[in-house]
């Protein structure tokens, strides 16, 4: 029996509503090998999702075919999960955790002290074009030039 010990109390302050009691036993059996580990380590950007295509994705679903085709509420669950999540992998974005690393599927993130020497780089190739001295494209000459030279 999924439901025993039924009991009515009486109610809470000055509500006529009588509270019931009851047990509930569950005899859950976790399948070890219906879990995937790497599914633990997704991240999903929702703030980048596209919810409009989300939602007509799961609007196109005929319901009471699938409610009639799962005729107990495990395989209705299963079916709307498994709905569901195919409808995440499809319209919202993820990225994997690897021991502590973040792989994302965009350019990777250029540290601050390159962002901020670029303009440097560019003012330095500017002032060497601009400047009348005739300097080889030798390192060494370069540095010389640009400095004043001696």
């Amino acid at each position: 029996m999924l439901i025993a010990n039924v009991r009515a109390l009486p109610p809470i302050g000055h509500s006529d509503h009588l509270v019931v009691e009851f047990t509930v036993s569950v005899n859950l059996q976790l399948n070890s090998t219906s879990h995937d580990p790497s599914a633990d380590d997704v991240k999903c950007q929702w703030y980048r999702a596209d919810f409009d295509s989300l939602s007509i994705y799961v609007d196109a679903i005929d319901w009471m075919t699938a409610v009639y085709h799962n005729p107990n509420a495990w395989n209705v669950w299963t079916f709307f999960m498994n709905t569901l999540n195919d409808g995440i992998k499809l319209f919202v974005p993820s990225y994997k955790l690897c021991d502590n690393l973040v792989i994302r599927n965009s350019k990777p993130r250029v540290p601050k002290l390159l962002r901020k020497s670029a303009p440097k780089k560019l003012h330095l190739w500017r002032k060497l074009r601009s400047s009348q001295t005739i300097c080889p494209y030798s390192a060494d000459i370069i540095v010389v030039c640009l400095s004043g030279g001696s």
